[in-house]
């Protein structure tokens, strides 16, 4: 299995911390710099630092990569962003933490079950208070279950989609709110 991290910073902690789990498998490529060739792997991780580059991300060719079999693990604002989805980042203050809802269980969701809650967030401050005083998720609001998307996980604050899966071809592109949480 080899996987290809496309990144606008470059190696970072993110890129990192795939290696430790996956390692001689993790390629990282800063797409701002140079144009990655798809070839060869079996997996793209896109991992976006910047909002601004979503433009500079070639989606079309992720879509053409899934539909011949590979699989893109991309965060939810690149994936909204290039289906012209409504993307939506949630802050809430302590102490409601927000959290995922499991719909659906598959290879993602492999260990829960449809109904269990967990957190899903990141916050704000990790000051010297014993509760932070804001507290953030991500999601896309307004998806329905289609031949095509399935809603794996939603939000405990809005019910938007905060794990998907889109089949794409023979592959898929799952979209998920990577950004919130803290380490991978």
């Amino acid at each position: 299995m080899k996987i290809l991290v496309l990144s606008d910073v470059g190696e970072d902690i993110f890129g990192r911390n795939l290696a430790v789990l996956y390692p001689g498998r993790v390629t990282v490529v800063d797409f701002t710099r140079e144009v990655p060739s798809l070839e060869g792997y079996d997996f793209v991780v896109t991992h976006l630092v910047k909002g601004s580059n979503v433009h500079r991300l070639d989606f079309p060719s992720l879509r053409e990569f899934a539909r011949r079999g590979g699989q893109v693990i991309c965060s939810l604002f690149e994936y909204a962003h290039h289906r012209g989805l409504e993307f939506r980042k949630t802050y809430l203050p302590g102490p409601q933490r927000p959290g995922i809802r499991i719909e659906v269980v598959n290879d993602v969701t492999r260990g829960f079950s449809v109904g269990d809650v967990l957190p899903w967030y990141g916050q704000v401050s990790h000051g010297i208070e014993n509760s932070p005083n804001q507290f953030w998720q991500r999601q896309i609001i307004g998806l329905t279950d289609s031949d095509e998307l399935t809603v794996l996980a939603t939000s405990t604050v809005n019910g938007g989609a905060v794990i998907l899966e889109e089949r794409v071809g023979e592959g898929r592109i799952v979209a998920m709110d990577i950004r919130s949480l803290s380490e991978p």
